[in-house]
């Protein structure tokens, strides 16, 4: 049976192209070391797989953040190398004093942590040298030529863009409340309260992962790239508010304790609003361009015209009030997911057609000129 590279996963071809990388940035860092003929070469190699990450935003951000922490501990060491008497306690002290500065600012910025790394390895691998100050200077000249070097590997071979990523990631995380918002729906509906208060713990974490790797796109890759971004952070916005539905979903299950008779006089509607949802949900996951808006609006309207017509019928009125709170709440909250779902695909699709326009404009500017 023949091999074939479309056969493996996403995630599996990312890794494999990111342990290539990670090598070539390994070797092209100790031969840049080697030629500029620094003396300890390993710290080139080693700085280079430490920065080396997943996505081209992930690693500019860890390139400056083990750049910038360097040289602030190359600078710390420094002051500590001159202002020390050249006695081993002293050393001591100044060591402890320095690395614990350290470690107390990282409570204002991590970098701190970087350079409390570079410190112990310039102050403490100094001593005996007859030239500190300048083992030091070396030092961060061969950790910055193993930044650059993955930097270089990072942006020139093999790019994986942060956004292909994300979108991956946020077709994964659609997934993944498609099918608890669907299991919370079935509990109401049968009267079954079996789901933990970490029911949600996967979904949660996809939910804070992908917003933080959309801000690290927007601060990092797009100072060199500047692949459409704007759909993914309407997404990646929308979700959360999804996400906020869905846990009050799961403590308005987790309060009762029985079925609610109206709950089943509107189960058809809700379960045809739950499945209109779902299919919305999953299409905005896989970048469907024509999302059937108008399926989940008129999902809503029924559901809407029934709940009217059993409050004119009295159905609602004999529900002590408890049951009358749960089942309200879970009408509200479902309608209210249904709506933002509604919002959200239109605001991807009026984000389509803005960025369809700007294509069109750009194309008539080059043919004019």
């Amino acid at each position: 049976m023949s091999f074939r590279l479309s056969s493996i996963s996403y995630r599996t071809r990312l890794q494999l192209r990111h342990g290539v990388k990670v090598g070539i940035a390994a070797v092209v860092a100790t031969i840049a070391s080697t030629l500029c003929g620094f003396e300890f070469v390993y710290w080139s190699s080693l700085t280079s797989v430490i920065v080396m990450q997943l996505t081209i935003a992930d690693s500019i951000k860890m390139c400056w953040y083990r750049f910038s922490g360097t040289f602030l501990g190359a600078l710390i060491a420094a002051g500590l190398i001159l202002i020390t008497p050249p006695t081993f306690e002293w050393h001591l002290v100044s060591f402890f004093f320095g690395s614990a500065f350290c470690a107390f600012m990282t409570r204002y910025n991590p970098r701190y942590k970087m350079a409390a790394i570079t410190l112990t390895i310039i102050f403490m691998g100094s001593m005996g040298h007859p030239e500190r100050l300048s083992f030091a200077f070396f030092r961060v000249l061969e950790i910055s030529v193993g930044v650059l070097s993955a930097f270089a590997v990072s942006l020139l071979i093999w790019p994986v863009s942060g956004v292909d990523k994300l979108r991956n990631d946020v077709k994964e995380e659609l997934q993944l409340f498609t099918t608890a918002y669907c299991r919370i729906v079935d509990s109401f509906m049968v009267g079954s309260v079996t789901l933990s208060d970490d029911f949600l713990n996967d979904v949660e974490d996809k939910l804070y992962q992908n917003r933080q790797q959309n801000r690290s796109i927007i601060r990092h890759e797009t100072l060199f790239f500047h692949k459409e971004l704007k759909e993914l952070s309407i997404l990646v916005h929308g979700v959360r508010l999804l996400a906020e539905d869905i846990q009050t979903m799961l403590r308005i299950l987790q309060t009762g304790d029985q079925r609610c008779s109206t709950v089943l006089l509107l189960e058809r509607e809700l379960r045809d609003l739950a499945g209109k949802s779902a299919t919305v949900m999953l299409d905005l996951g896989t970048h469907v361009k024509d999302v059937d808006r108008r399926a989940l609006l008129m999902a809503l309207s029924t559901l809407e015209s029934k709940l009217i017509e059993l409050r004119h019928r009295e159905v609602t009125h004999p529900l002590d009030v408890r049951m009358m709170t749960q089942f309200f709440s879970l009408y509200q909250i479902m309608f209210h997911f249904g709506e933002t779902l509604f919002t959200l695909s239109g605001d991807l699709e009026e984000a389509r057609k803005n960025k369809a326009h700007r294509r069109m404009l750009k194309a008539w500017s080059r043919q004019k000129h």
